[in-house]
């Protein structure tokens, strides 16, 4: 969403899910991420683009706004990922922005 207006209760409609990615070693030694549920809400989906990125190969780059209710353990975090359950898409949390007191705006990259 382009504006600092919160969405209407009824646009908090597609279920999503938020996680912190925790890096965790192995029994080899090798760092991994460790995905912990922070969050399993509804959310407002908002502004969806799409582009190409051209650098060393040719990936599709997906940009997607989701807006949910404010919650504990999100703001502030660095890195944390977004699963819409509808279309079981995973992606990679950019940014989370403040939309007032009450709502979070959580801008999402995804490499195809």
């Amino acid at each position: 969403m382009a504006d600092n207006k919160k969405p209407y209760i009824a646009k908090l409609d597609t279920k999503v899910r938020v996680y912190r990615l925790d890096k965790q070693q192995d029994a080899t030694g090798a760092t991994v991420d460790d995905r912990v549920l922070v969050c399993d809400t509804y959310a407002a989906l908002g502004a969806n683009t799409g582009g190409l990125d051209l650098e060393e190969k040719v990936t599709q780059l997906v940009n997607a706004s989701y807006v949910i209710r404010k919650r504990n353990g999100i703001v502030g975090v660095v890195n944390l990922e977004l699963e819409d359950t509808e279309t079981d898409k995973v992606y990679k949390v950019h940014y989370v922005r403040k939309i007032g007191r009450s709502h979070l705006e959580l801008i999402c990259v995804d490499y195809d």
